[in-house]
């Protein structure tokens, strides 16, 4: 093809496309080219360079409009998600819900002549004491940030792999793509503990391996 630019002029363009706006136009894309043009994420280069090198003239909203039409596609390799952990906090009573508990009981307990009896003569140090969550040691808060930190390395491993997953085609790809991201969908809310985050890693690998066996007699 006859282009209508130099290749030092083409060159100069996507350096600079790449070095000052991808990042700003596709904040949820792997970066594909570094500023001295070494490819960074090889599979995103790979889609993108027969349609990059086949426009005769370059300009960088055409660059852009490339990019936009693969990503809408999802052909480019996206940046891993994090996977967020919300933490229910349970909620601690008022002061002014504690000294009304404390009234009602005493006069429940008055009422039915139960106050004086050595179930009920305690301080007022041990009453509150029924109201004070369990306190952690700190053994015990060092293993329950390991216990998560591991399940969310795993859940974000599991993750990039169904999003790297490529098939014999670029059509089996996609749909077995979506196949395991609605399996990985479908029991993520499974997950408790390492044991059950592993199970669903296990799963995953071998909906795979499925795959691969299949298609290992050729593509049809």
């Amino acid at each position: 093809m006859e282009y209508k630019q130099t290749p030092e002029k083409r060159t100069e363009i996507l350096r600079d496309y790449f070095t000052n706006d991808f990042a700003r136009c596709f904040p949820h894309l792997e970066p594909i080219l570094d500023a001295n043009g070494k490819v960074l994420c090889k599979p995103s280069y790979i889609v993108m360079f027969d349609l990059i090198r086949n426009a005769e003239f370059l300009r960088k909203d055409i660059i852009n409009e490339i990019l936009l039409n693969l990503d809408s596609n999802e052909l480019l390799v996206r940046k891993p998600q994090v996977v967020e952990r919300i933490v229910e906090v349970e909620r601690k009573p008022t002061a002014e819900e504690i000294a009304k508990a404390k009234k009602d009981k005493f006069e429940k307990e008055h009422s039915q002549g139960f106050h004086n009896s050595p179930k009920n003569n305690r301080t007022e140090l041990d009453r509150d004491d029924q109201y004070k969550p369990p306190v952690l040691t700190e053994p015990e808060k060092v293993a329950l940030n390991a216990r998560n930190a591991r399940i969310d390395g795993i859940l974000l491993d599991t993750m990039a792999t169904v999003r790297n997953y490529s098939g014999p085609t670029h059509a089996r790809t996609y749909s077995r793509r979506d196949e395991l991201t609605a399996l990985f969908n479908q029991h993520k809310n499974e997950v408790k503990d390492i044991e059950s985050a592993e199970k669903l890693q296990r799963t995953i690998a071998e909906q795979i391996n499925s795959y691969d066996r299949s298609s290992s007699g050729g593509i049809r």
